[in-house]
């Protein structure tokens, strides 16, 4: 019995054997766990190390580079730039090790960063840095790990929006599109008008406005693509309306609801503006939303992130679909033979980029149509003469033109600088090659004007030209803020000032008429005999230098004859010299003969006894003047042109032409045009309400990003 209780409990404990071996192995999986547990919080406590380091060397980089960008003056040959390595090692710390390049950034460079090393002052736009930091590992074996970081920054180029514009097409804060809608017969009650005061705080950048209208712009594009980009583009007001709509609804501005300003624009005595389709950017001509940007690639890319006024988008082009014109005033009134239209030029365009950015403005052009034919009574006997005295005159009252000059980014307030050149007049008389009222500043510009037959007899043309008078202009500067509008001071030239000048160049122009040009050698010398008692030394010596320089350029009262070719004398040889006549400069002719600079010897011997030139010993003693007279006198009459009787003389003026048309000219053409004056005054006064040369700069935007970082 005891031995089978004896095997009974060893069976019993046999069996309790393997549980017990069970929870000893649990117990070494628990212990495995947690130490699996515990490593792989290592790790991440490693890896979390790593990307702390990582991050914090990323940091350094970008600061690095970002001040960097704002001091390029401080790069050393392309390879370091002390305010760059300061931030990092002074002001941050930084242990590791710093490489700072300067050099190239732009879209079109083939590195991954689109970033090249450059020592070229010009090229440089851009600043590398790579900062390395030795991280020491937990459970590596190896003495340490080194993470690395690169950023590039690019130095940003500071930009303003700006606009030049006339009084008259202002757009002042307290309504903000009222007196625009007048101009182009759109009025809106002060009810409505009260619902689009919100315009003033919808923002846009021109690029923003492109992807609205689903055109984008690629980062790499030059200027000029950029720009011909901009030109291929068009929208309607319409269409910005909308846009501006939704662009205001993105900001979370109050709802504005258009409805009542399409009406009002679709019912313009003008036709339908908000369907007139306009172009975002202007040409060679002008006519676009937007003036052309300038500069380098960088500060197009810069212009076209510069943050706009949707008010002035939409007033600018409001009145660019009135016709480029806000508006038109035809026959203003017909004052004896001068019949007098106007037209208020193109709105003023945004001028939007860096320092060189332009906007101009030409406020009105005036057209001022003086015919004798119109004349009441003596108009219809000068049609039985078959007299006609036409002519076509043009002036640009008051041309404003803006230049930034400067965007000071030191202040608390950026601020920008507009020299403002505002002059009056621009004053032509011909023939337009295109539209009189067009937006092309036709008074200057070459190819703009043809020849027109001003003056006509027997029904045959006997004066047919084209004048351009210059313009009298005012320099101004103004510094403003974003959102600041300056006014800038009128031009201090009276209007009578401007009509005297204006009837003075078309009396001469006519006057031509009564002065018959000839080349005979008597006329030759009394205008060349006027020159050289007008330009002589005190001492009463003729000034061959001086009076050449009034013959090409003008002298006071005496008009610039200009230049022509001529045969002139050329001489060759050293000892006894060959001489011939060439095709050359009048002028130098002229000098040829008076100072003979022949280097011969038999050529010198006669120059220095007076033989041959003025300035030799025998002729500059007894007779240098009349020597001088007479060579210049010769000259003059080789012009091509003819010479005309010099104004002193004009009682030298008995031909048949003369007789008829003098008392056309004195009686009455003379005291026609000398009304002009009182139809410009009252055309800008009483109708427009205009003071000449006031113009308002408007500053819409300031940026002064001085880097940012590209990658």
């Amino acid at each position: 019995m005891a031995a089978g209780a004896s095997v009974a409990s060893r069976r019993a404990g046999g069996q309790s054997l393997p549980g017990a071996r069970q929870q000893r192995g649990a117990g070494a999986v628990t212990m495995l766990l947690l130490l699996g547990m515990l490593v792989g919080m290592l790790v991440l406590v490693e890896v979390g190390y790593i990307y702390w380091v990582k991050r914090e060397a990323q940091k350094i980089a970008d600061l690095s580079a970002l001040a960097g960008a704002q001091r390029l003056d401080l790069c050393v040959g392309g390879l370091d730039n002390s305010a760059a390595r300061e931030i990092a090692t002074v002001a941050n710390r930084f242990t590791g090790t710093l490489q700072v390049r300067c050099g190239n950034w732009a879209m079109g460079n083939a590195a991954q960063d689109h970033f090249v090393v450059s020592t070229d002052e010009v090229l440089v736009n851009a600043v590398q840095v790579v900062a390395r930091q030795s991280v020491v590992p937990f459970f590596s074996t190896s003495s340490g790990l080194t993470v690395s970081a690169s950023a590039v920054a690019r130095h940003a180029v500071p930009t303003a929006a700006f606009s030049v514009g006339s009084r008259l097409l202002n757009v002042n804060s307290e309504a903000p599109l009222q007196g625009l809608l007048r101009l182009v017969g759109a009025d809106l009650d002060a009810t409505q008008l009260l619902s689009y005061n919100a315009l003033a705080d919808v923002q846009v950048t021109p690029r923003g406005l492109l992807s609205a209208l689903g055109v984008g712009i690629d980062a790499d594009l030059t200027v000029g693509e950029i720009n011909s980009l901009l030109q291929a583009e068009s929208l309607s007001v319409g269409q910005l309306l909308d846009v501006v709509t939704t662009i205001a609804s993105q900001q979370q501005l109050p709802l504005i609801d258009i409805t009542a300003l399409r009406s009002a624009l679709r019912q313009s005595p003008l036709g339908n503006l908000d369907a007139v389709t306009i172009r975002l950017g202007s040409g060679p001509d002008g006519g676009g939303l937007l003036s052309q940007l300038t500069g380098t690639t960088d500060a197009a890319n810069a212009a076209l992130d510069t943050n706009l006024n949707v008010l002035d988008l939409v007033g600018a082009a409001i009145t660019i679909a009135s016709g480029k014109h806000a508006i038109t005033l035809e026959e203003l009134g017909t004052l004896g033979g001068i019949t007098a239209k106007a037209a208020v030029v193109e709105p003023a365009s945004l001028g939007i980029g860096a320092i060189g950015t332009t906007a101009y403005n030409a406020q009105i052009r005036v057209n001022l149509d003086v015919d004798t034919d119109k004349l009441a009574v003596v108009g219809s006997v000068l049609k039985l003469l078959g007299i006609r005295v036409h002519l076509p005159v043009f002036v640009d009252v008051v041309d404003a033109f803006g230049e930034l000059t400067g965007i000071d980014c030191s202040g608390e307030v950026p601020t920008a600088t507009i020299a403002v050149t505002s002059s009056i007049s621009n004053i032509c008389v011909g023939q337009p090659v295109g539209d009189w009222a067009s937006t092309q500043d036709m008074c200057v510009s070459p190819g703009s004007l043809l020849n027109a037959d001003l003056a006509t007899l027997f029904g045959k043309s006997v004066l047919s030209t084209q004048l351009q008078v210059p313009s009298l202009a005012s320099h101004q500067e103004v510094t403003l803020p974003a959102g600041e509008v300056a006014t800038v001071a009128p031009n201090q030239l009276a209007v009578g000032t401007l009509v005297s000048n204006l009837v003075a160049e078309l009396l001469d122009a006519v006057d031509s008429l009564l002065s018959p040009t000839d080349s005979s050698s008597a006329t030759a010398a009394n205008l060349a005999n006027q020159y050289l008692q007008a330009t002589k030394d005190s001492n009463g010596r003729y000034n061959i230098n001086a009076v050449v320089a009034a013959l090409q350029n003008g002298y006071g009262d005496l008009g610039a004859l200009g230049t022509w070719n001529t045969p002139i004398p050329s001489c060759t040889g050293s000892i006894i010299p060959s001489c011939k006549l060439v095709n050359g400069d009048v002028w130098a002719g002229f000098r040829y003969e008076t100072t003979n600079p022949d280097t011969s010897l038999l050529g010198g011997l006669l120059s220095a006894l007076g033989v041959t030139s003025c300035t030799g010993l025998l002729t500059n003693l007894l007779n240098y003047n009349n020597c001088v007279a007479n060579s210049l006198a010769k000259y003059v009459a080789t012009n091509p042109a003819g010479v005309k009787a010099p104004t002193s003389n004009a009682a030298s003026c008995t031909g048949v032409l003369c007789a008829l048309l003098r008392p056309v000219i004195q009686g009455t053409l003379e005291p026609l045009l000398n009304s002009v004056g009182s139809v410009l005054s009252s055309t800008l006064a009483n109708v427009f309400g205009l003071e000449l040369g006031r113009s308002d700069v408007h500053v819409q935007a300031v940026q002064c990003r001085s880097s940012q970082l590209v990658y």
